[in-house]
């Protein structure tokens, strides 16, 4: 290879890729495997040595991600390994890619998160020697405890929480952002999406809330608007949560005058947060429905995002009672304030799984194919350009809205009809093969229902009739 080349290929190599992702990808050189890491510090060596010229002869190159079973073994190699050997540089790269967003979702075995809770205790015997935990650190922490909420892991998240305060004390009396949203869920309530399971916590702090609410609003910082938020509404403070508001953006419920802000409108998050916060305590959506109108109406340029809707209709339903409403008419009319914000701000409903997952509850326990028709208008204008990229669970969900809606005309001998939506929404081929099969099947189940039927009743009628001929002859 000409040294322009091996120049060329070094290039590549070395800035490619950040330095936290080295260590997850390997390239073949001369059948060796070999780091990126190696392989830059190969380039590095020749550069010193004055070697470059040299012929480098490099068949194939290969680059490819490690699995997670890799990554596991990997691990487990650390791990059982003596800690004084463990280069501490291969380490926390280790810890950035275990912890990554991409190995979190896959979720490869049950029992990952011990895997890494033993990853956790490597780590604080690597560091124990330490006085106090670096900038670093502190963060590296943080990711474990990320890792173990996501996984629903308190137990473990609070170990590592305590550690962290421990080694380093004045933590909190920095601010750190990570630390300080950490120590909001973990102590304080503010981890809502655990909200209606066993989440318990055995150490609530309001002091360190109070702290922070008055230096937030001191401040004007909103690093953690939605933690407070959610803190207070957990612990029923609705009275502090509504001064809060009043103070930082100059919404209230009350006839209170508004008090001069110049704060920016809040992001969606903290709108998803006040909703949280006061349906938690009300268990009705009424409170949290006026403060949001409050907000549109002071601050008309609000971004709400399809989170915030999704979180918006899953208390709803939470709120909706289905013996007293049986015909979901409270989800309707939610349904339609939804709609309105979107109509006035002239945009279209983006097309989101998660949020039709939750609208697919609201249609199907009440049969409702008029609200099941009006959301496929309305929330699929994109999924046709997205379709093909997307897993079979998902798929799954927009299948079950194509199979509602076709049985649904078919009760109602709409035949012609579900012929037309196959046309006109089918979104590959097989799916319309699919659709047409889903299609033929009820629709002989529904005629031999629909005969059935009259024979019964012609059969009833022939009874009545010969009932009358008889009484006459008697």
């Amino acid at each position: 290879m000409e040294r322009q080349e091996v120049r060329a290929l070094y290039r590549r190599v070395g800035y490619m890729f950040r330095p936290t992702q080295c260590s997850s990808y390997t390239t073949t050189i001369q059948s060796k495997q070999l780091t990126l890491g190696e392989l830059i510090q190969k380039r590095q060596e020749s550069y010193n040595n004055k070697s470059l010229c040299m012929p480098f002869e490099v068949p194939k190159i290969e680059l490819r991600i490690k699995t997670p079973k890799e990554l596991d073994a990997e691990i487990q190699e650390i791990i059982t390994s003596m800690h004084a050997t463990i280069d501490l540089n291969r380490f926390a790269r280790l810890i950035n890619i275990a912890l990554s967003e991409k190995y979190n979702i896959q979720r490869i075995k049950e029992r990952r998160p011990e895997i890494i809770f033993q990853l956790f205790e490597t780590y604080v015997k690597l560091i124990s020697s330490h006085e106090e935990l670096t900038i670093l650190q502190v963060e590296d922490m943080n990711k474990f405890i990320n890792y173990f909420v996501e996984f629903k892991q308190l137990k473990k998240a609070q170990l590592v929480m305590k550690y962290l305060i421990l080694k380093s004390p004045r933590v909190l009396e920095k601010y750190d952002v990570s630390t300080t949203r950490n120590y909001l869920k973990l102590n304080c309530g503010a981890c809502h999406e655990l909200w209606y399971t066993n989440y318990k916590i055995f150490d609530f702090n309001n002091t360190t809330l109070d702290k922070l609410v008055k230096y937030s609003l001191d401040n004007k910082i909103g690093y953690w608007d939605v933690e407070i938020i959610h803190s207070l509404g957990y612990s029923g403070r609705i009275r502090s949560l509504e001064d809060y508001i009043l103070k930082k953006w100059g919404i209230s419920l009350c006839d209170r005058a508004q008090v001069n802000t110049t704060n920016e409108a809040p992001e969606s998050e903290v709108l998803e947060a006040i909703i949280n916060g006061f349906f938690y305590r009300d268990k009705r959506m009424f409170r949290a429905i006026k403060i949001l109108n409050e907000f549109v109406n002071v601050y008309p340029d609000l971004n709400l995002k399809i989170t915030f809707w999704k979180t918006f209709m899953n208390n709803c339903i939470k709120e909706w009672d289905e013996k007293v409403d049986q015909k979901g008419v409270v989800i309707v009319e939610y349904w339609e304030t939804m709609k309105r914000w979107y109509t006035v701000h002239n945009r279209r409903i983006p097309f989101n799984i998660n949020f039709l997952k939750v609208m697919r509850t609201c249609f199907k326990k009440n049969n409702n194919l008029v609200l099941a028709t009006d959301i496929f208008q309305n929330c699929f204008h994109n999924f046709y350009f997205c379709a093909t990229r997307m897993n079979d669970s998902e798929l799954n969900v927009i299948k079950e809205y194509q199979n509602f809606i076709l049985s649904r005309l078919i009760e109602k001998k709409g035949f012609s009809n579900a012929l037309t939506f196959i046309n006109d929404h089918c979104f590959s081929l097989e799916n319309k093969r699919q659709l047409m099969n889903y299609y033929h099947g009820r629709k002989e189940h529904k005629l031999k229902k629909m005969t059935r039927n009259e024979n019964l009743e012609k059969t009833y009628d022939d009874m009545v009739e010969e009932d009358f001929i008889i009484g006459k002859l008697w």
